[in-house]
Formats: structure tokens, C-alpha cells, sequence
């Protein structure tokens, strides 16, 4: 089936990537690149009143895992670290 060849694809790219580049590194590089950007995410909500929090360290650490090892290598993302994340966010108001 095509979408299992995308997933092994997918997961083939994230080993690769994650030899050539430890976690932490692809992590600040994503930060880099929001903050050259603006933040157009966060400054359409608060154009719309609407309130909006990030997660600390950990909690980032957290929710890269989840997009580079679960959602980018094919596989469902782990829930118990999701609700972690959330449960975060629920501390700083969210």
C-alpha cells in the first residue's frame, strides 16, 4: 500500500537525520527559524484576541520528540507524552 511505503520512507529520512543531527540541534534550528519569521501564528491570534502559551523546555524537548519520532517517522504520536505537554500548558493558563 502506498501510504506504508510513505511511513517506511518517512522513518528511513528520520533515522538518517537523526545520525547526521542530534534532536537538540533540529530543535533550536526550528526555533531559529519561527523567530526569523515574525511569528505570523501567534500575531494572527492576538489580532483575534485570542490568548496563546508555549511549552517551557521540557516540554518542547517533548513535542519534538513527538513530531520527529512519531508523526514525521509514520507512527501514531505517543499519548501519555502529549498529555504531558498539555498538562504543561493547563499549568500557565492554557
Amino acid at each position: 500500500m502506498i501510504l506504508d511505503r510513505l511511513a517506511a520512507s518517512a522513518r528511513k529520512r528520520v533515522e538518517e537525520k537523526k545520525r547526521r543531527r542530534p534532536l537538540t540541534e533540529l530543535q533550536r534550528e526550528a526555533e531559529a527559524m519561527e523567530k526569523n519569521t515574525g511569528f505570523p501564528f501567534r500575531q494572527a491570534l492576538e489580532a483575534e484576541g485570542i490568548s496563546w502559551h508555549i511549552p517551557d523546555a521540557g516540554g518542547q524537548e517533548k513535542v519534538m520528540h513527538l513530531i520527529y519520532e512519531n508523526v514525521k517517522a509514520g507512527l501514531p504520536p505517543e499519548l501519555p507524552l502529549f498529555e504531558e505537554v498539555c498538562a504543561g500548558l493547563r499549568k500557565k493558563g492554557a
